[in-house]
């Protein structure tokens, strides 16, 4: 097929022959010259073009057209194609609108026009929509060389395209083959049809309102025939996301005079070498990279530091040989044990690929928590040698790269680049969550599908992909294997607990067969240096334990570690909840007994980030080695926290939970006779009553529990997930992937799409602002040294505010007025950049001062019931320190204080 590039060029120039009046504007701005319709699509057409070349989208787009329509008719394929293209040109042909011209653009030249079809009057999307339609179907039906068939179904399609011009400035898509949007058009006709003759139109106006009028009866008539899939959705997907950015690109140029002059790619093959190198070259890589011709296996069992360190040297020998042996693959799998350096081996596959194919450009790292966000950003800064202009981590708590000379000129234009950059997501690597990468995947929403055209010729590492309910394995299989084939994408999935979704039984592409880069994970799984780091102990599961036999039983066990086990005769115990209720009894409890820790810090949903910091560091900072320390937390310390315990206890919940808990202790397998006891105190049902994880626990006895555990067989309860999701999928009574997600998919109902697939219910959540005071730096892991929580960009803005902090504390009343302050001052008004960024610094700052609760949770409850307002997007919580008998409501060490509620009057 002919390129984007050439076809775009081609088109716009028929269009714009034909324009009878050069007066109509796109875009005003103070200060500059108006822009003309023309210049405008213009310089859409010029940033499509370069993004589809600095991307190489032509051979994605060709790709889809084909898996979609089939490639046995080139001139059918051809129209497609064509059809993708023109919704550049036509995306803003409605702003020739008189409605938009004088009330928009306050253009003279034009008058108000009193309008029964276009909603609002000054409406250009809806326009542009329908004359795209009526030129693109009358050039269709002109076309001898098409059968009356596939002239039928190229219509259709047409309309699916020119949703996505009536959508280009709404907030998401929602149903492009819905009968509303199909009928739309057919009454019409009669008031617009004198903007066809503006853009010198010369077809059969007639055949075009037949065409409108009927276009229902004709989609049924093709809809045997018509071909509904995967790629079509993408299509449409992707045709969306490069129109929305580059309509933004162009809109940007014109308003600021530049364009970004990084565009987030590894273009030059010179860095991309110098970046495999670098890791080559790191530390204990230099090892593995220097004997990998004449390694040899040998595969230690005796526990010792050294044998460790080469077990973790063959699992990097071995995912390099099977890459390397397996180039044209697109899915993998590292399975690796706790201490393994799992980190590590998805850089030295990513590297691989990267010198494998030069075709890669973008590497995304995916995680379910801030935490393991934050400390794989700094490891792949080290391992990697990248630059920030290289590097990103994407989430509402980071904050913007600052330059050196942004922070000593305050220039406002590079928090503008900042804020662009993390908007589109223009650096190679750029490590995020789930919830924002399966967004990109499956979203309906226009600023999340921004970045959807980036996935093209990319590596994705997912990593603790079992976090998640087992009802979405069988979604995310689907989408990874088949943007893996559409995409040109390779993915990399990953765990100490790994589900291996490819066993599934859902059809896919070829090339989408999963590979496991350590085929011999059990062996090192099982290995004594890696499975004897921690034993299991049930002592506690079958006994009918309390709070206070509990505490007893844990002060004698770490008294025993301390005395007769640990090289400093001190220990560090962890004991895990699954209810901060719990969680908060159990201290009180350990409060009235024997005051052997020196130390009883806490961890919870309602800790504020800051004091989870705090705490973290302290447990890692070899000075307070010499303390005995007990951490009492919920489940929020599973995965992405790197602390290294001695002793640990935990609510047994799901099997896989319990063995992440387990990676919070012997960290790095350093320690002997360190020990994990589970207890049943709390039931877990209310929380994963729904997790076909837990339903399966259930129905196993105590012995095979203990082996799984024990035995690090996780295989086996996967397994038994993945016959229960498959026999969901084959009933057709049942809501499942086959008879609602890809449904909705075949049939473009973008909006029931992202409904069906959504990782964390996020309506249910309510974001609790808590006004206290929060330090502006806190002790780091390193005797000494400070963190700084918030950056001099941050600072500097609040200072424009009149918010100075007063020793060392920042004041959370006054950053929520500087808050109050923006929404105000943004009430009623459009879109403005410099808006947008004061938002984004605002909401990073009070990130520090926010935690979330369910909305119908007990503790959410009872905070609406007085303890402040719902207001602006939060819950502001004005009464947070008011006493009771039981202390304050909430505490920055504690977090919410649920025994406090009883005694204190609501208001």
């Amino acid at each position: 097929m002919r390129t984007f590039e050439n076809i775009a060029r081609e088109e716009i120039e028929l269009l714009f022959r034909n324009l009878n009046n050069n007066s109509y504007r796109a875009h005003i701005c103070q200060g500059k010259k108006p822009e003309t319709l023309k210049e405008h699509i213009v310089r859409v057409i010029n940033c499509a073009c370069l993004l589809v070349r600095k991307h190489h989208l032509d051979s994605i787009i060709d790709k889809l057209i084909t898996d979609w329509i089939g490639n046995e008719n080139e001139l059918y394929c051809c129209w497609v194609k064509r059809m993708f293209i023109n919704t550049f040109v036509f995306h803003d042909s409605g702003k020739v609108n008189e409605n938009f011209q004088s009330q928009c653009m306050s253009n003279k030249a034009f008058h108000k026009r009193k309008t029964d079809v276009l909603q609002p009057p000054h409406g250009h999307s809806f326009l542009g929509s329908w004359l795209y339609l009526s030129f693109i179907l009358d050039q269709i039906w002109d076309d001898p060389y098409l059968s009356d068939d596939e002239k039928k179904q190229l219509w259709i399609y047409a309309f699916f395209f020119s949703y996505v011009i009536k959508q280009h400035h709404a907030s998401a898509l929602g149903y492009a083959n819905e009968d509303n949007f199909f009928k739309s058009f057919a009454n019409s006709f009669d008031e617009l049809q004198d903007y066809l003759t503006v853009w010198g139109y010369k077809g059969d106006w007639k055949r075009i309102k037949k065409l409108f009028i009927n276009i229902i009866g004709i989609r049924k008539e093709t809809e045997a025939n018509r071909r509904a899939s995967v790629s079509l959705y993408a299509i449409v997907k992707l045709n969306s996301s490069l129109l929305t950015t580059a309509d933004y690109f162009a809109t940007y140029e014109y308003i600021n005079g530049s364009l970004p002059e990084n565009w987030g790619l590894f273009e030059e093959r010179e860095r991309i070498i110098e970046i495999i190198n670098h890791l080559r070259q790191y530390k204990h890589n230099r090892i593995v990279y220097d004997n990998l011709d004449c390694f040899i296996f040998r595969h230690p069992t005796k526990q010792s530091g050294a044998n460790l360190n080469h077990l973790r040297t063959e699992m990097a020998v071995e995912v390099i040989q099977t890459i390397r042996n397996n180039p044209a693959q697109r899915l993998f799998y590292i399975e690796a044990p706790t201490g393994g350096g799992k980190s590590n081996l998805s850089m030295i596959a990513v590297t691989e690929l990267l010198e494998k194919n030069l075709d890669i450009q973008k590497i995304f790292y995916v995680f379910p928590f801030t935490t393991l966000i934050t400390q794989t950003f700094q490891t792949l800064q080290k391992t990697l040698g990248l630059t920030i202009e290289e590097l990103a981590e994407l989430h509402s708590k980071a904050a913007f790269d600052e330059s050196e000379e942004s922070v000593n000129d305050g220039l406002y234009d590079e928090k503008r680049k900042n804020y662009i950059d993390r908007l589109f997501a223009l650096y190679p690597v750029c490590v995020m969550s789930h919830v924002k990468f399966f967004d990109i995947l499956k979203t309906n929403k226009k600023e999340a599908n921004y970045l959807f055209h980036r996935l093209a010729n990319s590596v994705v590492i997912i990593d603790e992909l079992q976090t998640y309910n087992p009802l979405l394995w069988d979604k995310m299989y689907y989408m990874i294997g088949q943007y893996a084939h559409l995409f040109n994408m390779r993915f990399i999935v990953m765990s100490a607990t790994l589900p291996k979704i490819g066993q599934l039984n859902i059809p896919m592409p070829a090339e989408t067969e999963f590979v496991n880069l350590l085929p011999h994970a059990r062996k090192y799984i099982l290995n004594s240096n890696f499975a004897e780091r921690v034993k299991f102990r049930f002592d506690l599961f079958e006994k009918q334990i309390d709070i206070a036999y509990l505490a007893k039983f844990l002060i004698e066990q770490s008294k025993e570690y301390a005395i007769t086990k640990s090289v400093h005769g001190t220990v560090h115990t962890i004991v895990e909840f699954i209810y901060k209720k719990t969680a908060s009894e159990f201290y009180s409890q350990i409060q009235e007994m024997d005051a052997f820790f020196d130390e009883v810090l806490v961890l919870s949903g309602t800790i504020l980030e800051s004091r989870r910091r705090e705490v973290i560091y302290y447990l890692k900072n070899p000075c307070n080695r010499n303390k005995n320390i007990l951490l009492i937390t919920t489940q929020v310390v599973e995965a992405g926290v790197d602390i290294d315990m001695d002793l640990g206890f935990k609510n047994s919940s799901l099997v896989d939970s319990d063995e992440q808990l387990a990676g919070r202790v012997n960290r790095n397998s350093l320690k002997k006779e360190c020990e994990v006891y589970i207890f049943r105190l709390d039931e877990a049902r209310v929380l994963y009553e729904k997790d076909e994880r837990f339903k399966i626990m259930q129905e196993i006895s105590f012995a095979d529990y203990e082996q799984i555990l024990t035995c690090k067989n996780f295989a086996r309860v996967y397994e038994l997930v993945f016959e229960k999701i498959d026999l969901t999928n084959q009933s057709d009574w049942i809501r499942n992937l086959y008879s609602n997600f890809l449904q909705n998919l075949k049939k473009l109902n973008f909006t029931d799409v992202d409904k069906e697939f959504k990782i964390i219910e996020e309506q249910n959540n309510i974001s609790i602002f808590v006004p206290l005071n929060i330090p502006l730096e806190i002790d780091s892991d390193e005797e000494g040294v400070k963190e700084k929580l918030f950056s001099d960009t941050e600072l500097e803005f609040l200072k424009c505010f009149g918010l100075v902090p007063e020793q060392g504390l920042l004041d959370g009343k006054k950053v929520w007025d500087v808050y109050k302050q923006l929404i105000i001052n943004s009430s009623g008004k459009g879109f403005n950049l410099d808006r947008q960024i004061n938002f984004k610094i605002i909401q990073r700052i009070m990130s520090w001062f926010t935690f979330s609760l369910m909305y119908h949770s007990r503790d959410s409850e009872q905070l609406r019931c007085g303890m402040g307002e719902e207001t602006l997007g939060y819950f502001y919580f004005s009464h947070w320190s008011e006493e009771g008998d039981d202390g304050p409501i909430y505490d920055y060490k504690m977090g919410i204080n649920t025994k406090a509620f009883k005694d204190i009057g609501f208001i």
